[in-house]
């Protein structure tokens, strides 16, 4: 650890979140968070291109291993959000040592679960396509994409984590930093070892995998490399290094909801998977590349924004000013509600073009450009409760968004889809119906529990 008077000239040099324009220190904040999310949403895209080169099958292969692997992002997520949490509390009130000292708790939890998750996942691959309703043809292709994936748990979720530290230390154009050369360094790779280029041997679907792995492996290295020279606000001593159960408690009490929330959201994509597979794989690629990937277009840039007003949150919490907090979680809703109504606009009118990128089949861009003029609709509301959910994790009070997503999922959008697709015309439209009516619904729950003001007294 750094001795006291350095860690505070330390804070001293770096931008006050808790002091002067909202706005500034959103921006400050949020295009570099925007840009990693960009560049993340780059990353998925090409990887799609590329592997949409060998067939249909092989994105089916990926899109429903994708889904598999969001299930894993569940555990990131919800530690991820305790994380920023306890780190934003610390940093706002001046207190390096102690987002320091989390940021070694929620590291050894990222050991543990990696070795809990990634060995049973690489072990029984197959059986968990087979749970998924995966066609042999489907399974074949994608068996070892999947493999690799599980085998490399601890790359992504340490990257995850780290990352999640420095954006809640307000480090975020490093976080950026990392990612995007992470990601750059996969698509480069994701040429070479699906197609067998130059020397490099020709992997298949499997290449895209170890391409995402290696990457991912690089930019945890170099993020542990950083973390240990002491030139962050999160600076970690290996000799100094101790588990702290009281800590790792309050990061647990804080993750466990989230990862719940985001358990439900990602069970509830399996779960539409399952409804649309019975529709052939014309279905699946499209559902797979709307669901999958070109959401990400929607929400990664909205998911800075969110990113940012957790850290907002958190920060001003911890230098007790929750009326501040408040009010930085409000500017940033507005923001992201102007951001998502000029992306529906935008996905409405170019949506055949934008699922021929990936497959030129007819069936799957007539499927595709469907689903995406009826999940259009719903964007704003979506961006107003991932900013105000992010806002309540950014607190450390992750219970919120997890009921008002058990609601809209659970309670509404799967049981609908489910009756329209079976037991109405609507069929495939009326599963692309029920996710509307989801995400309307989060927005509306989430609002006036926001407005409530609870959250301001939540101890972490």
């Amino acid at each position: 650890m750094i001795e006291p008077k350095s860690k505070l000239n330390l804070i001293e040099s770096r931008r006050d979140l808790t002091e002067g324009s909202i706005g500034k220190n959103l921006l400050v904040l949020s295009i570099p968070m925007t840009l990693g999310m960009f560049l993340q949403m780059v990353f998925y895209l090409v990887d799609m291109y590329f592997v949409g080169k060998l067939g249909s099958s092989a994105i089916a292969a990926v899109s429903m291993s994708a889904l598999i692997m969001i299930l894993l992002i569940t555990l990131g997520t919800g530690l991820s959000s305790a994380t920023v949490a306890l780190v934003s509390r610390a940093v706002g009130a001046r207190d390096l040592t102690q987002s320091s000292h989390a940021t070694v708790q929620s590291l050894a939890i990222v050991l543990l679960l990696s070795i809990v998750v990634g060995i049973p996942g690489y072990i029984y691959s197959e059986s968990i396509y087979k749970l998924m309703g995966a066609t042999p043809e489907v399974i074949q292709v994608g068996l070892g994409y999947l493999k690799v994936s599980f085998a490399g748990t601890l790359a992504f979720l340490f990257l995850f984590i780290s990352s999640a530290a420095l954006r809640g230390a307000g480090e975020a154009a490093l976080s950026a930093k990392i990612l995007g050369f992470s990601i750059l360094l996969n698509i480069i790779l994701d040429p070479l070892l699906i197609f067998g280029w130059g020397p490099f041997p020709r992997l298949g679907v499997d290449g895209a995998a170890y391409a995402t792995v290696i990457s991912l492996g690089v930019g945890s290295l170099i993020t542990l490399y950083l973390l240990l020279k002491g030139s962050t606000p999160i600076q970690i001593s290996l000799q100094r290094i101790r588990l702290d159960f009281r800590v790792i408690w309050q990061l647990i009490k804080i993750a466990v909801p989230g990862s719940a929330e985001t358990f439900l959201r990602s069970l509830a994509r399996v779960a539409l998977m399952k409804i649309v597979t019975p529709y052939g794989t014309a279905a699946i690629a499209a559902f797979g590349i709307g669901a999958s990937r070109l959401d990400m277009v929607v929400t990664l840039p909205t998911l800075g924004l969110s990113l940012a007003a957790a850290t907002l949150v958190g920060q001003n919490l911890g230098a007790q000013k929750p009326d501040r907090a408040e009010k930085s979680a409000w500017v940033s809703v507005c923001w992201g509600v102007i951001l998502m109504f000029i992306l529906a606009v935008t996905f409405f009118a170019f949506a055949p073009g934008l699922i021929c990128v990936f497959d030129k089949n007819p069936e799957v861009i007539s499927i595709g450009s469907t689903y995406l003029r009826f999940t259009t609709l719903s964007y704003v509301f979506l961006g107003i409760a991932l900013i105000l959910g992010r806002s309540f994790n950014g607190a450390g009070d992750a219970v919120p968004p997890l009921i008002t997503a058990g609601v809209a999922l659970w309670g509404v959008q799967i049981p609908l889809a489910y009756f329209l697709a079976h037991h109405t015309p609507l069929q495939l439209k009326g599963v692309w119906l029920s996710i509307v009516v989801s995400h309307m619904l989060n927005a509306v729950l989430l609002i006036p529990w926001f407005r409530t003001g609870r959250w301001k007294l939540k101890k972490v």
